[in-house]
């Protein structure tokens, strides 16, 4: 009471209690109502308000499939919703992968995905995990030969080069027939065969997959020829008419 500094009894409330403030801080008109409605008014005051920003509660969308060596970014994000958990308002905004240069490795995992709202003055941006199906890429596989014709019983080195990150085994054949298996180092396989037959020869690289590969063959044809003998020196020799002479040939 201004008269005499006596207390009033009564109640405070805000007059519009269904008003939705955007966040920060704001005055917002407050009554006071009197409990002696006779011999007192009701009167109004400002209070300052603070609204924190809203998080909103998110469901997930639903990443397609990658190929292994593909990163993130080549999966795409499809539904999903954004909800204001004080009323159940949908939230404005869009889904994006947290971490799109990541590339991970083959089979279905976890990845970070964030929610950026439209109104950032009023929302945060916060993440959830999506499932995302990496599947085994399918590898180049470069198969060489050293030399193509060879001769027979040379020595031939055959190659096959996959990606520098496979690992695993290459089984060689020659027509069908297993004649060595090695294992990858640095993406690269070599064997080396000297009892090929004459005529053409079927080689077969074939390359077994590991979790991130698939297995993958590749083939050539390996001719092998006859090599010409080489004759040794024939040493001059003077003779006379008539006289047999014996020649020996060396290869």
């Amino acid at each position: 009471n201004s008269a005499n500094t006596a207390s009033v009894a009564g109640s405070f409330a805000f007059p519009t209690p269904a008003t939705a403030p955007g966040a920060g801080t704001a005055s917002q008109s407050v009554t006071f109502t009197p409990t002696d409605t006779t011999d007192y008014n009701s009167a109004t005051v400002s209070a300052s308000v603070t609204v924190n920003k809203q998080t909103p509660v998110l469901t997930a969308p639903v990443a397609t499939a990658i190929a292994y060596g593909q990163t993130l970014t080549n999966s795409s994000l499809s539904g999903g919703a954004a909800t204001n958990s004080a009323n159940n308002a949908a939230v404005a905004g869009s889904f994006a992968f947290t971490t799109p240069t990541t590339a991970p490795g083959a089979g279905t995992a976890n990845q970070s995905v964030t929610f950026t709202p439209t109104d950032t003055t009023d929302y945060n941006s916060t993440t959830v995990n999506v499932s995302v199906t990496v599947n085994q890429a399918s590898p180049t596989l470069a198969f060489s030969s050293s030399k193509n014709p060879s001769g027979f019983k040379e020595s031939v080195i055959f190659t096959a080069n996959l990606p520098a990150d496979a690992t695993g085994n290459v089984n060689f054949l020659n027509n069908g027939v297993l004649f060595d298996a090695r294992t990858l180092s640095g993406g690269s396989a070599t064997a080396t065969n000297s009892t090929l037959p004459n005529g053409t020869n079927l080689i077969t690289a074939i390359y077994l997959g590991n979790s991130n590969y698939l297995g993958r063959t590749n083939a050539l044809n390996q001719i092998v020829t006859n090599t010409p003998p080489v004759l040794a020196a024939i040493t001059n020799r003077t003779v006379n008419v008539g006289q047999t002479v014996a020649f020996t040939a060396s290869v």
